[in-house]
């Protein structure tokens, strides 16, 4: 399946995608001059040191590129993704329902496209699954050499990004709510992660800021933990808090839908479930009638980042970007609300799931948690809490939500492994096959027409800086172009031009014409999803004249 959707989506290019340009720069640092990087950007960032020595290994092999790079984190999301189907068959799960939640995990949007970037999501990923894997195999079979070896992935996962610290935390909360820590011993595994994980990572990080460096501290999530509740007040932090939750809960419900779909068959059965799916099933249609009606308009809204309109990003140019304008296939309202109410469906099935979980987890003796409740659902369950609860502090992208997607049906498929293989391969399975099927034409198409859209703006970047000599801080050629060519601490964005690092915009690359440009040279790509496009070079006329003018009065 990985070799289809590497060949269909194809990985090479020059490019870069969404932040990973500060992360070559990085690189690039530690590879050529041989010094210590800033971590991100702006202010504060991943760690980003395993990142960086994984990617190094593959240049060094390979050679420097941008695309030996994103192969990079092909190759880890290939390892993850076999490791993660390792897990659930570990975890009792049959072929055919571990196949499951490792396609669901696979083909996720949010996941595939990270995928193809040299950004930390899926490295990180990746580590939090090595992790888990070798903790849980070594609190079942009482093994302390393995619980170490997953403590140190989880020493690279805290090297990749600062929030791997969620699997020690989560390890002491599991450890003294469920039985198997009287087996290995609690204090020693506590012990261990202090020595393995912990320690090494804070002395990092204290390295980082005396070499000048970005630390954790000087993280702007970190101050917004503090910042937040004091600006907007009780109300108005409650309401952020919501509305993060809320977010989170309905995209995380979305992506594990193929899994969770098995228990709909049990959960119906359910007074309680069979009145919740009746009420919304009722409201959604009714909204679908006043929808086609004109009765009512409401929002078509998606997360910051990488999922817009109906397709898979980010494209940050001006056009898109800055100015808003939609250049691609929108999906329309009533797709979008369908969408919705399979979210919030299976968003009442999760509840209900995790409410069982913690049940037996809080109300069953000892020896009956001990044999219902596996260590590997309770670990991945605190995990997931500890992350989800970060994320509603500090605020967070839609990409940041694949730990919490991977980890949930980690805890599911674990715990409910005996239920879901009886839907297998019966009607009760149909619903969990057309979400997964809708998903991977998404995810696919969706990633493919970004690397198309990526091939032509490359090529449209390369025309200006060849063959019309333009310096890049001379044209306005997209976040990521300006970002890697362009960027300093000390800059002062000008009124009318993209906040990224664009000096003047003698040129301009969007994705259709603008008004007051003329369009010079057009570059078309291919997508999946209606309709053909192409990046368009626009010159920007009035710059031009008003910078000879400038030259003119002065001499």
């Amino acid at each position: 399946m990985w070799g289809l959707v590497i060949w269909f989506i194809n990985p090479v290019g020059e490019f870069m995608i969404n932040d990973d340009w500060s992360f070559v720069k990085a690189l690039e640092v530690v590879s050529v001059q041989g010094g210590i990087p800033a971590t991100g950007w702006g202010d504060g960032g991943p760690s980003l040191l395993t990142h960086l020595v994984w990617g190094y290994l593959f240049t060094k092999l390979f050679g420097f590129s941008v695309t030996v790079l994103r192969i990079s984190v092909l190759v880890m999301a290939v390892l993850g993704s076999l490791s993660f189907l390792i897990l659930l068959r570990r975890s009792g799960a049959s072929p055919g329902l571990a196949l499951l939640g490792t396609s669901t995990l696979v083909l996720n949007p949010l996941f595939l496209s990270q995928s193809f970037t040299f950004m930390t999501d899926i490295t990180f990923a990746g580590l939090l699954i090595f992790a888990v894997l070798m903790i849980s195999e070594g609190m079942k079979q009482e093994n302390k050499v393995l619980v170490g070896l997953g403590l140190f992935f989880t020493l690279g996962a805290l090297l990749t990004r600062q929030i791997a610290i969620v699997i020690p935390i989560a390890l002491i909360i599991s450890m003294l709510i469920h039985p198997r820590s009287r087996a290995i011993g609690f204090w020693p595994v506590v012990f261990m992660s202090v020595v393995i994980a912990i320690i090494p990572w804070l002395a990092f990080e204290y390295a980082l800021k005396k070499l000048g460096s970005t630390s954790l501290t000087d993280h702007e999530v970190i101050h917004a933990i503090v910042r937040d509740p004091l600006q907007l007040g009780l109300l108005g932090y409650s309401r952020l808090l919501f509305d993060r939750l809320f977010i989170g809960i309905g995209y995380v419900s979305f992506m594990i839908s193929p899994v969770i779909a098995l228990s709909f068959k049990e959960l119906y059965s359910r007074k309680i479930f069979r009145i919740y799916f009746l009420v919304v099933t009722v409201l959604f249609v009714l909204l679908e009638i006043c929808i086609f009606m004109g009765v009512v308009h409401p929002p078509v809204a998606f997360y910051r980042n990488v999922i817009f309109d109906f397709g898979i990003g980010p494209l940050l140019l001006k056009d898109t970007y800055v100015l808003q304008l939609s250049r691609s296939f929108t999906i329309p309202a009533y797709l979008y609300y369908c969408i919705f109410y399979w979210a919030t469906v299976t968003t009442g099935a999760i509840v209900l799931l995790i409410h069982s979980s913690l049940s037996r987890i809080f109300s069953q003796s000892k020896e009956g948690l001990y044999k219902t409740t596996s260590f590997t659902s309770t670990f991945a369950l605190a995990n997931a809490a500890v992350y989800a609860g970060i994320l509603l502090l500090t605020g967070y992208h839609d990409r940041y939500l694949i730990p919490v997607c991977l980890l949930l049906l980690i805890w599911v498929v674990s715990d409910r492994y005996r239920e879901f293989d009886k839907s297998l391969w019966s009607k009760s399975m149909m619903p969990a096959l057309v979400s997964i099927a809708f998903m991977a034409i998404f995810s696919v198409g969706g990633v493919h027409d970004l690397m198309s859209t990526k091939t032509a703006l490359k090529q449209a970047q390369d025309y200006l800086m060849n063959d019309r000599a333009v310096p890049p801080c001379k044209m306005d050629g997209g976040f990521e172009f300006n970002g890697y060519h362009c960027y300093r601490k000390d800059f002062v964005k000008k009124p009318g031009l993209s906040w990224w690092w664009v000096d003047s915009e003698n040129y301009l690359l969007a994705l259709g014409p603008l008004d007051g440009y003329e369009v010079e040279k057009m570059f078309p790509f291919r997508r999946i999803f209606p309709d053909n496009g192409a990046v368009y070079v626009l010159k920007n006329d009035f710059e031009i004249n008003s910078h000879h003018d400038d030259l003119g009065t002065r001499r």
